[in-house]
């Protein structure tokens, strides 16, 4: 008697295992699928927003204070273009950014990044570290990677 009962116990661990494992390759399809979606959503609006960026890599590169400048305008820029593309409403990027961070919490984390940007572009003769301008591309382009857009 005692063997049909181990061999009952072993049946119902197998059929648990079984759907753990089910389970758990169900949840990692569906975050590929919606990453994928994400990313399809953009169409050829991508390919622009993708060609952009590099033009900010490529200042980027350069290494000297004015492209730093000139990069983190041009990596808003883009970040905006996304948002627009994804339809956020809004008439200035700061609006749009604020909108798309209820959907997407992370995006929150850009702010400073936008300001950073408003302040070398409002402010006549702002001083802008390299260091602060590499983490201020670095998280628009995270912006970017969230939004499906790179």
């Amino acid at each position: 008697m005692k063997t049909d009962e181990f061999i009952l116990l072993q049946d119902v661990l197998l059929y648990i295992a079984i759907g753990i494992v089910g389970f758990v390759l169900a949840v990692v399809a569906l975050v590929c699928i919606r990453r994928a979606l994400r990313r399809w959503r953009f169409g050829a609006e991508r390919e622009n927003v993708v060609k952009h960026w590099q033009a900010v890599e490529t200042l980027v590169q350069r290494g000297d204070e004015t492209s730093y400048r000139l990069a983190l305008i041009q990596a808003d820029s883009v970040l905006d273009l996304a948002l627009r593309v994804k339809a956020f409403p809004g008439t200035t990027t700061g609006e749009r950014l604020k909108f798309a961070s209820r959907k997407y919490p992370e995006l929150r984390k850009t702010f400073w990044a936008r300001s950073l940007r408003n302040r070398i572009v409002h402010e006549s003769g702002s001083e802008l570290k390299i260091k602060e301008a590499k983490s201020a591309i670095s998280a628009l382009r995270q912006a970017l990677v969230v939004l499906g857009a790179l």
